[in-house]
């Protein structure tokens, strides 16, 4: 009997001195205390303890389930349905371990297992790290598995036993790839275990790392034996598929069903690669009535055997045909479920969600069609929280979950959330096409127009007839200044679909050429009631210079959609190049009714309603775009000259008055303008104001001194007069009137020289006035 060393079970500095392996020999295996030197009395009652300790560990196992946890079959891939073969925990038999931890390891009791070995100080180092990483790698905590093997300085491949090695090997992958698949070989080596390949094989190709996954069958070649050679070759054969080599697939599954006559998995696999031709359906029906007889409640067999019929014509529909088979089953339930949100019947798909939620509640795939729901209902926060529950659930290895949830989180605008879900769904699946594409356009949606053409490159060489990847891709290329490929992009689109709307109106933006004439008057005679292609088709028309035959188009356009706002501004120019301003007005009118505040549509209608006489109009819309934008000089300057035809001055200082306060009071050519119109509407005290506002904003014309000099002369005030006309004559040495005002005023002081001068200088520039003539004879009869 071999006793355990209950003093000394830890590792020394050296990392090895003082480990006691078990059922390595008596020599090794034996402890410090030897049993003839306790006595016998203390001994007794010793084992009385340990087998009370064990019957009480055993009895609470088996009263409370030993604390199971439900470990998702993809990430640890055991069971015949998996394509390794039913290998009990029995390895760990091999450690000598007591009866309660093979119970606990058989039994899948991951919690308590962790529970025991922490309590346990008896245990050597060795058994120890390989429970310890045995139920953490179970449980999923793969962060502890790598802490416990790392932090232990040893080699796992010599230290830890072949399953639990494997274990380690798959932490280290889902940090780094590389240094996983040198540890997953490091585990292999000099081992001769066929479980243990299929299990490594079954990883690799589980990550799309099928070259790895046939590098590990070849080397298990050499030994695999008869028992196994079915799951070597079913496994063979699903590298192949994976590499697109469906002829090799097919062969190594097929060896696979001779090896075991009964097995379904190769069989449904041999039905998916099928191709849907007429002989690969009867060979599909075939295959699946196999399975059908094998497994007969088997719903995924009678699912696909519906969906073959419905390819070879069955009148019989594929959501009726699924309910022959019993709605109540989880598959039948599930694609009922998929069935009615692809119809729309929300409220039927969400009674058959309930019943599955109560039967599976923490499926991931449930979990996923329950998001599935609330996305189609377009409540995303509810989405998304059940994607996050099917991810955990299945142990974030679930890229349809990955996907959906980046289709979420960019609908709720959060880019580089949805880059970050798509990017992990093709982790978990590099050719995940779908993922791919929207990986792609979510970059070209956050201008990453580097990354997006990448991708959509990589995607239209792996899939060329994916139309939407050629759109895409055009858009890049229109975005990069490619116009030339775009229009081939645009074209291998349209080429792959005849009735891709955006396609055909992208490449009619850019190729004015016959062939895209042709292909949008073919669309049209099939959809005639297409407002945007209509549109395009008349701007086709216009640019080949078929003005008339665009009016008519247009005007179709608006008999099916009579707010098209882009439309009435296209007929609204027309119509003025044309000269019609009639109709030009009318469609800006209508223009200005949907859109007030459009300033190009207004001033459209000025100039129309000028051509047609209509000032009173006029005015109005340039008042009203006074008020949407002051800053628009033309504005000004057009209202300014139609007050003065109409001889509106009060309306004019009230309306520019307002908006200088408002809007412009630095501007001082506005307030001159504003002080001109006061001083014709006689409110000379505002003339004064602006006139002043005009000359200290630096808007120094002479006609605002004169004024100034003006009207301050018929308040009476001689000196500010003189002042201001003096200011004016500096402004503009030629300017007579000033000159003229200047004489008069000297002339009334008594500043007799002065007056001459200015007279002199008047009467130059103003030689037929007979005022200076007048005030010359009364200079000279002056006595000196």
């Amino acid at each position: 009997m071999e006793v355990m060393d209950w003093g000394r079970s830890g590792s020394s500095a050296d990392g090895c001195k003082g480990v006691r392996l078990l059922g390595e020999g008596k020599k090794e295996g034996k402890v410090g205390i030897s049993w003839w030197e306790t006595p016998f009395p203390i001994l007794a009652l010793l084992v009385l303890v340990v087998v009370l300790v064990y019957w009480g560990e055993r009895r609470a196992g088996a009263l409370f389930g030993g604390g199971e946890v439900v470990v998702d079959v993809r990430s640890q891939v055991v069971g015949d349905e998996e394509g390794i073969p039913e290998g009990s925990e029995g390895w760990v038999s091999g450690l000598g371990l007591p009866e309660l931890y093979r119970s606990l390891v058989v039994r899948g009791s991951w919690d308590r297992l962790l529970a025991v070995v922490r309590r346990d100080t008896g245990l050597s180092e060795r058994v120890r790290w390989n429970l310890l990483v045995l139920a953490f790698a179970r449980l999923g905590q793969w962060d502890s598995v790598l802490g416990i093997v790392e932090r232990g300085g040893f080699d796992p491949s010599e230290v830890l036993v072949g399953e639990v090695c494997l274990d380690y090997a798959f932490a280290l992958y889902r940090w780094d790839s590389v240094r996983g698949r040198e540890g997953l070989w490091r585990c292999l080596s000099g081992r001769a275990d066929q479980r243990l390949y299929l299990r490594a094989a079954a990883f690799l190709v589980e990550h799309f790392e099928s070259e790895e996954a046939r590098a590990v069958l070849r080397a298990m070649q050499r030994f695999v034996t008869l028992r196994y050679r079915a799951y070597w070759h079913y496994w063979m054969g699903l590298t192949h598929a994976i590499d697109g080599l469906r002829d090799s697939a097919l062969a190594h599954l097929a060896r696979a069903i001779e090896y075991k006559p009964d097995w379904i998995k190769p069989r449904m696999k041999i039905v998916e690669l099928l191709p849907n031709t007429e002989e690969g359906l009867d060979r599909k029906e075939k295959l699946l009535r196999e399975v059908i007889r094998l497994k007969p409640m088997y719903a995924s067999a009678h699912y696909m055997l519906a969906v073959v019929r419905q390819r070879r014509g069955g009148a019989m529909g594929l959501v009726d045909s699924l309910g022959l088979f019993g709605v109540m089953h989880p598959e039948v339930l599930m694609e009922r479920v998929r069935a009615e949100l692809a119809v729309g019947n929300y409220g039927l798909a969400r009674r058959y969600l309930d019943r599955l939620v109560a039967v599976m509640p923490e499926n991931p795939r449930v979990l996923f069609l329950v998001g599935n729901w609330y996305l189609a209902v377009d409540s995303l926060g509810e989405a998304r929280g059940w994607y996050w529950r099917a991810l955990r659930r299945a142990r974030y290895r679930y890229p349809e979950a990955w996907l959906n949830l980046g289709i979420t989180y960019r609908r709720l605008g959060r880019v580089d959330s949805a880059i970050w879900a798509y990017r992990q769904a093709l982790r978990y699946r590099g050719d995940y096409h779908e993922a791919l594409f929207n990986l792609a356009v979510a970059y070209w949606h956050a201008d990453s127009l580097a990354e997006a053409y990448r991708l959509f490159r990589r995607l239209a060489r792996a899939v060329p007839n994916h139309d939407r990847t050629w759109y895409f891709l055009g858009r890049v290329y229109e975005r990069m200044g490619e116009e030339g490929r775009a229009i081939e992009a645009y074209r291998r689109a349209l080429q792959l679909r005849m009735d891709y709307r955006l396609a055909l109106l992208r490449l009619a933006r850019l190729d004015t050429s016959g062939v895209v004439g042709g292909m949008l008057a073919e669309y049209l005679r099939r959809h005639p009631e297409d407002v945007k292609v209509l549109r395009a088709w008349g701007d086709w028309l216009l640019g080949r210079g078929r003005v008339r035959e665009a009016l008519r188009v247009y005007r179709r356009v608006l008999e099916l959609d009579p707010d098209n706002v882009g439309v009435l501004r296209r007929l609204a120019r027309l119509y003025f190049r044309l000269g019609d301003w009639e109709a030009s007005y009318r469609y800006w009118s209508e223009v200005v009714d949907r859109q007030p505040d459009n300033l190009v549509a207004r001033s459209y209608l000025v100039r129309a309603a000028l051509r047609l006489g209509d000032t009173v109009q006029a005015v109005k819309h340039l008042e009203r775009m006074l008020a949407l934008s002051s800053a628009r000089i033309r504005t000004w300057d057009r209202l300014i000259g139609l007050y003065r035809v109409k001889g509106w001055w009060r309306r004019g200082v009230r309306v520019l008055v307002r908006h200088w306060r408002e809007d412009l009071p630095e501007s001082a050519r506005l307030a001159y303008e504003i002080a001109t119109f006061a001083r014709k509407s006689r409110q000379f005290g505002v003339a004064r104001r602006f006139y002043g506002f005009a000359l200290d904003g630096g808007y120094r014309v002479h006609w605002s001194a004169f004024w100034l000099g003006r009207l301050w002369l018929n308040e009476g005030d001689t000196m500010r007069a003189l002042r201001y006309f003096r200011l004016a004559v500096s402004l503009k040495e030629d300017f007579g009137l000033a000159w003229k005002r200047l004489a008069q005023l000297y002339w009334l002081v008594d500043s007799l020289d002065r007056a001459r001068w200015a007279l002199v200088r008047a009467r130059a520039l103003r030689p037929e006035d007979s005022d200076l003539a007048d005030l010359e004879r009364k200079i000279q009869n002056v006595v000196p």
